[in-house]
Parts: structure tokens; C-alpha cells; sequence
């Protein structure tokens, strides 16, 4: 479907579990990161997570 979510600003803390997700699983791995129980995501998708990466670098 075209229907795109809302864009919702990321969280601090989310930018922060994102980054911790990348020291532990490696850049690249955010399934992995975002199945993490320990980072918490606000209904993120795995390319949610590629798109934030790419932006705070």
C-alpha cells in the first residue's frame, strides 16, 4: 500500500538504543536490533532503523 505512516520524531533514548544496537549486533543487523528486547522502539520498522542510521552518522 502507498498509505505512509506518520513520521514520528525520534526519541533521544531511541537514537541512543539504536546506536547501542550497533556496537552489539553491527551496523546492518536491524532486525536483530530492533527484536532486541533490551532497546526499546516505538513501532520502528527495520528500515526505519537503516534511514535513522544513515541520518545521524
Amino acid at each position: 500500500s502507498d498509505i505512509r505512516r506518520a513520521a514520528r520524531k525520534w526519541t533521544d533514548e531511541e537514537t541512543e538504543n539504536l546506536l547501542q544496537g550497533c556496537s552489539k549486533y553491527g551496523v546492518g543487523a536491524w532486525k536483530k536490533i530492533l527484536d532486541d528486547p533490551t532497546f526499546a522502539f516505538n513501532s520502528r520498522t527495520s528500515v526505519d532503523l537503516k534511514d535513522r542510521f544513515r541520518t545521524i552518522r
